[in-house]
């Protein structure tokens, strides 16, 4: 039966990936939340270089990998020949491994100094957890895409996943790093990532997804949809590139149509989205910190919980301003929009 006027393919997609998606951040904001208490620790005060200057190193790790990965991965996989979901809870659980890696560098290498190699081994995990994470987003979309089309206020709505993600990752970190230690905000989010890689793995929508016989989940439309939305003729030996609608059959060529999108739109959105990111990555990494240093607010028996709550409101207002959008989207048209 339909769900919410929807196929229970369609709800299952938009769940599956909306649940992923969002679990991505457990292993994104403990980074910001989890900076106050590692200042103080006195190996990462003995560091060759900054205290903040190393933090700030594993961040720019994080996201070069990200961004490098967006584009590498992507091309490397082709997507549009790999089965999504399986791509979707490896990457997860490739991050939660990364998260335990974190947690055991930062416990067992600090030592009583920190030095290049401790640096190294850390920076390892955070590289690891960019590329495992920039896969997640291009085959999340895409199998969005592939359901619901260019429907503006379902993709609004699929889009505060980044928000409650936010949110959630954030107050948890939190509140483990307030009722353990600083350990706990690497350690639990891995443990969580490998659960819903796990679930996911096995559940019906995978499966089903996967070609297995699975009773009670309709996979007709969606698996119809794919085999629709598969190139024929010139482009049957490559892969058509949304941006330019030309074909690539490897993976430099793939690579090269990322790079350089032929579509002036692309290029405008691009830059909008750089500029943002700019902005956004600064309240993301950074914020907690800011706060517990202006506030003192680890002082007179404070909490980071209470920190979490403030950086928090930051992603509610975007749950609203994302719905606002997609609404926008179909009442104005996308090209509305950018502008």
């Amino acid at each position: 039966g339909d769900i919410f006027g929807v196929s229970k393919q369609a709800a299952l997609v938009f769940g599956g990936t909306y649940l992923a998606y969002a679990s991505s951040y457990f292993a994104r904001n403990n980074a910001a939340v989890v900076k106050a208490p590692l200042l103080g620790l006195q190996g990462l005060l003995e560091a060759p270089i900054s205290p903040t200057a190393v933090l700030g190193c594993l961040d720019a790790g994080f996201l070069i990998a990200y961004a490098l990965g967006s584009f590498i991965v992507p091309a490397v996989l082709d997507l549009d020949n790999q089965e999504p979901w399986k791509v979707v809870w490896i990457g997860l659980a490739v991050a939660g491994v990364s998260q335990l890696g974190l947690c055991l560098t930062w416990f067992f290498l600090l030592g009583p100094s920190f030095g290049y190699l401790q640096l190294g081994a850390a920076l390892v995990f955070c590289l690891l957890n960019g590329f495992a994470q920039s896969v997640l987003y291009p085959t999340c979309k895409k199998l969005m895409a592939d359901t619901f089309g260019s429907n503006g206020t379902i993709l609004g709505a699929w889009n505060t996943c980044y928000y409650l993600g936010g949110v959630a990752s954030t107050l948890i970190a939190a509140g483990m790093v307030d009722s353990f230690s600083w350990p706990a905000a690497f350690f639990g989010p891995g443990l969580i990532l490998l659960l819903v890689s796990s679930l996911g793995a096995v559940s019906p929508l995978f499966l089903a997804w996967a070609g297995s016989q699975v009773v009670g989940v309709d996979t007709a439309g969606a698996l119809d949809r794919r085999e629709a939305a598969k190139p024929t003729g010139d482009a049957a030996s490559g892969v058509l590139d949304p941006c330019s609608g030309n074909a690539a059959s490897g993976v430099g060529d793939r690579l090269w149509q990322l790079l350089r999108p032929s579509r002036l739109e692309v290029k405008i959105v691009a830059g909008q989205y750089f500029a943002i990111k700019l902005i956004r990555n600064i309240f993301w990494l950074w914020l907690p910190l800011l706060l517990v240093a202006s506030r003192g607010a680890l002082e007179d028996g404070g909490s980071l919980l209470e920190v979490g709550r403030t950086v928090a409101t930051f992603d509610i207002g975007s749950i609203v301003g994302s719905l606002a959008v997609g609404i926008l989207a179909d009442k104005l048209g996308k090209g509305a929009l950018p502008a």
